[in-house]
C-alpha cells in the first residue's frame, strides 16, 4: 500500500504542475446551518436598531402549530436543490412572543416593529475577482416587511448591495449577487437586515435563508501573484545537514498559506525532486523563510543543487523562480553514545554477563553499516580489539533531538577479562563509514557470583485466563572468589524497569530456598492480574538476587531481558461498512456488494491495544498492510478478494480473524466522510471510497492536504475560517467530484513561554492571556487539576512539569494546551573543612571557588577572611553560571600546641606549705617526657617521666638532701617538635 501511494502522489503532482495558468473557481464560504450559525452572528447591533420581538434564529422548525403559518418546505424550489431538504436547518426570523408556545418556525408579529441584523465574520478575497454571494431565500408577501443584503469591505461602513432588497419569494429561490467591491480585499463581510413596521394582524410568514455560498475566481496572472527566491543559506552544506530558503512575496494575500519547498537533483533538474517539504506561512508577509530543510544523507555530492518554492493551497499553484546553485558535500559523521538504562541506578552496579542496551544518536550518512557497542578496559582505555557488547545492522542515522538508536548485547569477557572496577567506559562505533563515537562513563562493573538462567532471555505470552510458567536456572560460584550462602537463603526473581532501571518487584514472580545451584520457577499471572505485580505487557530486565550471601556484592545476579506479550485472546473481527450511510453491511463471510455507495473494510477490536501491531492480509499477501486497528482497507479494484487480520503484541501473535470473501463491483464514489466542524490547527482524516485504476485529487481552501493514501486524506486547518474540501474522482469510465464545507473554530491562544530553572524557594508566576468565554485547567505530572485561575504563582520544591488546558465554552469547544518545565536546583554544599589552630593565633579561611560574590556568616564579602575564634564559619558563593549558590563551611577548633617548661630557680621544702616542692610553673601534656636532677658531683638524685612532677628535696633513696645548687636536664617530645632544657635550682631549707 505504501508504494502505491508514493507512485500515485508523484503522478498527481506531475499532473498538477501541467495545469494551465488560468482563473480557477474558489469556494470562499458555504453555509447550510446544519451545525449552528457557523460564521454568522445573530441579532447584533452592527447595523440597525436591533429592537423588537422578531428575531433571527437557526433551527429546522417548519410547523406553526396553528398559531402561525407553516414554513414552506425546502423541496419547493424555483430551481436547484437545497442540501438536507426538505426540513434542514435554516436561518429565519421568528416571533419571540410565541417561543413559550414552542413556535419557532419562520414567522413574525406584524404588531411589533423590529429591526434585526445578522452578519458574517470577515472573509478574505485578496487575489480573487468575480466574487459573489449566492443563497436560497423564501419570503411571503407581507406589507411593510423586507430583508436587505448589505456588505462591509475592509472594516468600512455597511453598504446596501444593489438590488439586494427582498419582499416576496413564494418558493425557495436561488439568488446570486456580484459587485466589484467584493474583489481583492482583506476583509469582506455580508449581512441581512430584517425590518418590519408596526401594524395589525396575526403572525405571518417571515423570511427563510439557506445554502449560502460565497465564491470567486483566483487568477494569479491578473494580480501578478508570484514568489521570488531571495537567498539560500548556506551555499555549501553537508549531506544530512540543513539549509534555509527565503522567498519574497511581492503580492501578499490573506491568511496563512501552504508552501512546498523543492530541491532539485545535482544537475538542477526538478523532474524528480529528492526533497519536498510543506510549510505553513503567513501570506501577508512580504518575506518568508523556510527552515530547517534537511539535506538527505543519500544525496550525491554535487555543485549545482537548486531550490524552488510552490504555494500549493492556490489553484493553480504559484511557482517561484529557481535559486542559484548550492554545493552539497560529504562531511564527517558523528556518533554520540548515551547512558544505558542498566547504569542509571548509581547504587546498583551491573554484573559481568548481564545484558545491556546502549542508546546512541548519530548524524551523517551510513550505508551497509553495522553499529557496534564497545567496552573499555578497567583503566578506561579502548585497546585495539576491545570487548564488544553487541551489534546492530542499521543504515539509519539518529540525529540529536530525535529518538535514539540502540545496540543490544551482553557484557562478556571477549577477548579481555573484566575485573571489578568503576572506570569503565562505553562507546558506539560504526563500520560503514568507520566512525568512533563519543564515550559514556565512567560506569561500574562487578563480577557477581550468581548467573541468571544461563544468560538466556525470557519471552512469555499470556491472555485473560492463562498465565505462563517456566523454570530458570540459578547458577552460583561463577566468578572467584566464590560466595557461600547460608540458610535461610532465598534466591529471588527481581524485575526492573526497562527504561529507568528502577526495581518493580522482588520475589513476586518466583523464589526458591537454596544454598547451591538450583532451579527457580517463574510464574507470570494472566493478563487481568498482571497489574497486581506491577507489570503490563512489555519488556523488562530480570535477575536473580540472594538474601543470605557471604559477599554482599554478590547478592545481585546477571541481568537478562523479560518480555511479556498479551494479544487479544478473542481475536479480531472484520466488518463491512457502507461508505455513504456509514452503516454495517450484513454478510456471512461470502458476499457480493455494489460499489455505488462505496465499501470500506474496517478492523473492529473488542479491546484496542496501542502497543500491538495489526497486519492485514489480502488474498495471498499475508503482510499486505501494517497499521493501527482502525485503519480501513478501501478497495481500488473491482474483483474478488479475501481479507483477514492478525495482531502481534510484543512478539506474541493473536488468534487472528476469520477470513471473508468479498466481490466488489460498481463505479467510484466521491463521497467525503469526516467532521463538519474542527478547531484551528486540527489535522483530520477524510475518506472517500476506493476503486482500482482511479485517480483521486484532493484539494482544500484554505487548509492543506498533508498526507494522502489514494482515497484518504489528512487535512490540516491552520486558521479559524471556513474551509472547503473538494475531491475529483476519475476512473476509466467517468469522473465524479464532491465537496464538504468545514467550519474552523478559533482555539484559545496561549503560551507559557520557555522552560525555566529556579533555585528552591523561588516563585514563578504563570499566566494565561485573558480570553472571552474560556476555562483554564492547571495540572502537574499527576494530571489532577489544582487551579482554574488564569494567573497562578508556584514555588515547587522539586522539578515539576506544569500543564495548562484552556477551552472555549460551548458544545464544540476548542482546546489549547501548553506545558512549562520548571527545573528546581538546590544549594550545593561543599565538603566541610576542619581547621585546628593554637590558642591565641589567627587563621585565614579561603574558599577555593572563584565567583562573582561571597557572603560570609560574619558579614564579610571577600573570598577569604581571617579569624581567631573557634566555631563554624559559612560562606555562600554566587557563580554567574549557576542558579543556586554554593555553600562552603569551615570548622575552627583549638589544638594542643607545643610549650616549653617554665621551672623556678629555687624552692624551700620546710613544710610551711609555701614553695615546698620543685615543680613546673607551666607544663604541657607531651608525647614523651623525662627530667633528671643531679647534685654538684653529677650524681643523679631525682628523676620523673611525669610532666607534672613534684620534687620534695629527697634523693632516690629517700634521704633528705642538704641545701645547695642542683642541676636538671628535661627532655621533651611533642608531636610538633622535641626539645631539651637544662638549668639549676637552689634548695633552701
Amino acid at each position: 500500500m505504501k508504494y502505491i501511494y508514493t507512485r500515485f502522489l508523484l503522478l498527481l503532482l506531475t499532473f498538477l504542475m501541467t495545469l494551465p495558468s488560468q482563473a480557477q473557481n474558489v469556494l470562499v464560504y458555504t453555509e447550510d446551518f446544519e451545525n449552528g450559525p457557523g460564521a454568522f452572528s445573530l441579532n447584533n447591533s452592527l447595523y440597525g436598531a436591533n429592537s423588537g420581538s422578531n428575531r433571527w434564529i437557526i433551527n429546522n422548525a417548519y410547523d406553526g402549530l396553528n398559531l402561525a403559518p407553516n414554513t414552506l418546505e425546502q423541496n419547493n424550489t424555483s430551481g436547484g436543490s437545497i442540501n438536507f431538504a426538505p426540513k434542514s436547518n435554516y436561518l429565519h426570523i421568528f416571533n419571540l412572543q410565541l417561543q413559550g408556545q414552542n413556535v419557532q418556525n419562520a414567522n413574525f408579529s406584524p404588531t411589533s416593529a423590529a429591526e434585526r441584523f445578522v452578519s458574517t465574520r470577515g472573509f478574505c478575497t485578496r487575489g480573487l475577482d468575480s466574487v459573489r454571494i449566492a443563497f436560497f431565500i423564501h419570503m411571503a408577501a407581507n406589507p411593510g416587511a423586507q430583508v436587505q443584503l448589505l456588505y462591509s469591505a475592509e472594516g468600512g461602513d455597511w453598504t446596501p448591495v444593489p438590488n439586494g432588497v427582498f419582499t416576496v419569494f413564494p418558493l425557495w429561490n436561488y439568488v446570486e449577487f456580484y459587485n466589484e467591491a467584493f474583489d481583492h480585499i482583506s476583509n469582506l463581510r455580508f449581512g441581512f437586515l430584517w425590518k418590519n413596521e408596526a401594524g395589525t394582524g396575526e403572525p405571518a410568514t417571515s423570511v427563510g435563508i439557506d445554502g449560502v455560498r460565497i465564491v470567486g475566481k483566483f487568477d494569479p496572472v491578473k494580480y501578478n501573484v508570484r514568489l521570488e527566491i531571495d537567498t539560500v543559506m548556506p551555499i555549501s552544506v553537508c549531506r544530512g545537514k540543513e539549509v534555509t530558503v527565503r522567498v519574497n512575496n511581492p503580492v501578499p494575500l490573506c491568511g496563512d498559506g501552504f508552501y512546498e519547498v523543492q530541491m532539485s537533483n545535482e544537475f538542477g533538474s526538478f523532474a524528480n525532486p529528492p526533497v519536498r517539504l510543506t510549510y505553513s506561512a503567513s501570506n501577508l508577509s512580504e518575506s518568508i523563510s523556510f527552515f530547517p530543510i534537511g539535506i538527505p544523507p543519500s544525496l550525491n555530492a554535487g555543485d549545482c543543487y537548486r531550490f524552488r518554492v510552490i504555494r500549493v493551497d492556490a489553484n493553480p499553484f504559484i511557482f517561484s523562480d529557481t535559486s542559484a546553485c548550492i554545493k552539497v558535500t560529504d562531511c564527517p559523521n558523528n556518533i554520540y553514545t548515551k547512558q544505558p538504562a542498566v547504569t542509571k541506578n548509581l547504587l546498583d552496579t551491573v554484573c559481568v554477563g548481564s545484558v545491556i542496551d546502549v542508546p546512541f544518536n548519530s548524524d551523517g550518512v551510513y550505508l551497509n553499516n553495522t553499529y557496534i557497542a564497545q567496552l573499555s578496559d578497567s583503566n578506561g582505555n579502548f585497546p585495539p580489539n576491545p570487548n564488544v557488547l553487541g551489534f546492530s545492522n542499521d543504515d539509519a542515522s539518529y540525529p540529536l533531538g530525535s529518538p535514539p538508536g540502540s545496540v543490544s548485547g551482553l557484557i562478556r569477557e571477549q577477548p579481555h577479562p573484566i575485573p571489578p572496577g568503576c572506570n569503565y567506559f562505553i562507546r558506539v562505533i560504526s563500520n560503514s563509514p568507520s566512525v568512533t563515537g563519543s564515550v559514556y562513563g565512567p560506569i561500574c562493573i562487578r563480577r557477581c557470583d550468581i548467573e541468571t538462567n544461563d544468560k538466556r532471555d525470557l519471552q512469555f505470552c499470556v491472555d485473560n485466563t492463562n498465565g505462563a510458567d517456566t523454570t530458570i536456572r540459578v547458577k552460583i560460584k561463577v566468578d572467584p572468589p566464590p560466595a557461600s550462602y547460608t540458610p535461610p537463603n532465598e534466591f529471588q526473581i527481581q524485575v526492573l524497569d526497562f527504561t529507568t532501571f528502577q526495581i518493580i518487584n522482588t520475589g513476586v514472580l518466583g523464589k526458591v530456598s537454596a544454598i547451591n545451584d538450583t532451579l527457580c520457577e517463574v510464574s507470570i499471572p494472566p493478563l487481568p492480574l498482571l497489574g497486581t505485580v506491577g507489570l503490563i505487557p512489555g519488556t523488562y530486565y530480570l535477575r536473580i538476587i540472594s538474601t543470605q550471601s557471604s559477599q554482599p556484592w554478590d547478592q545481585l545476579g546477571t541481568l537478562i531481558r523479560l518480555t511479556i506479550g498479551a494479544p487479544n485472546p478473542l481475536g479480531v473481527t472484520i466488518e463491512l461498512v457502507d461508505q455513504l450511510t456509514y452503516q454495517a453491511v450484513e454478510f456471512s463471510g461470502d458476499t457480493t456488494v455494489c460499489f455505488l455507495g462505496g465499501m470500506l473494510f474496517r478492523i473492529k477490536l473488542s479491546e484496542f491495544n496501542p502497543y500491538s501491531t495489526y497486519v492485514w492480509g489480502l488474498n495471498s499477501d499475508a503482510d499486505f498492510y501494517t497499521g493501527g486497528p482502525y485503519n480501513g482497507i478501501l478497495f481500488n479494484s473491482l474483483g474478488d478478494y479475501v481479507i483477514y487480520c492478525t495482531e502481534t503484541n510484543y512478539g506474541c501473535v493473536g488468534p487472528g480473524s476469520n477470513k471473508i470473501n468479498v466481490s466488489v463491483k460498481g463505479p467510484p464514489n466521491p463521497s467525503i466522510i469526516g467532521p463538519f466542524q474542527v478547531c484551528e490547527g486540527d489535522t483530520v482524516q477524510y475518506k472517500a471510497p476506493l476503486t482500482e485504476d482511479t485517480y483521486y485529487f484532493w484539494t482544500t481552501s484554505p487548509g492543506m492536504v498533508i498526507d494522502t493514501l489514494n482515497n484518504q486524506a489528512q487535512i490540516t486547518f491552520p486558521q479559524a475560517d471556513s474551509s472547503v474540501i473538494s475531491i475529483n474522482v476519475v476512473n476509466e469510465c467517468y469522473g465524479r467530484s464532491g465537496t464538504r464545507t468545514i467550519s474552523v473554530r478559533k482555539p484559545p491562544q496561549i503560551s507559557l513561554g520557555a522552560d525555566t530553572t529556579i533555585c528552591a524557594g523561588s516563585t514563578v508566576n504563570l499566566s494565561i492571556p485573558p480570553g472571552t468565554s474560556q476555562k483554564v485547567y492547571w495540572s502537574m505530572n499527576d494530571g489532577e487539576v489544582f487551579s482554574q485561575q488564569p494567573d497562578i504563582a508556584v514555588s515547587p520544591d522539586s522539578s515539576t512539569l506544569y500543564n495548562v488546558k484552556v477551552t472555549n465554552y460551548g458544545n464544540l469547544a476548542c482546546e489549547a494546551y501548553d506545558t512549562i518545565a520548571i527545573e528546581v536546583e538546590h544549594k550545593k554544599y561543599l565538603s566541610a573543612k576542619y581547621i585546628e589552630i593554637c590558642p591565641g593565633t589567627e587563621v585565614n579561611l579561603q574558599t577555593d571557588t572563584s565567583a562573582t560574590a561571597y557572603y560570609w556568616s560574619t558579614g564579610a564579602s571577600g573570598k577569604s577572611i581571617t579569624v581567631k575564634d573557634t566555631g563554624w564559619y559559612i560562606v555562600e558563593i554566587d557563580i554567574d553560571s549557576a542558579i543556586c549558590a554554593l555553600v562552603d563551611s569551615f570548622k575552627v577548633n583549638t589544638k594542643a600546641c607545643y610549650q616549653p617548661l617554665i621551672l623556678p630557680n629555687a624552692f624551700s621544702p620546710n613544710d610551711d606549705k609555701v614553695n615546698d616542692v620543685f615543680t613546673a610553673e607551666q607544663t604541657f601534656t607531651y608525647e614523651a617526657f623525662e627530667i633528671i636532677i643531679y647534685n654538684r658531683w653529677g650524681l643523679r638524685v631525682y628523676e620523673s617521666v611525669n610532666p607534672y612532677f613534684e620534687w620534695n628535696g629527697f634523693d632516690l633513696s629517700g634521704d633528705k638532701l642538704p641545701d645547695g645548687t642542683y642541676f636538671y636536664v628535661a627532655k621533651l617530645k611533642h608531636f610538633e617538635q622535641s626539645d631539651k632544657q637544662k638549668g639549676t635550682v637552689t634548695l633552701l631549707r
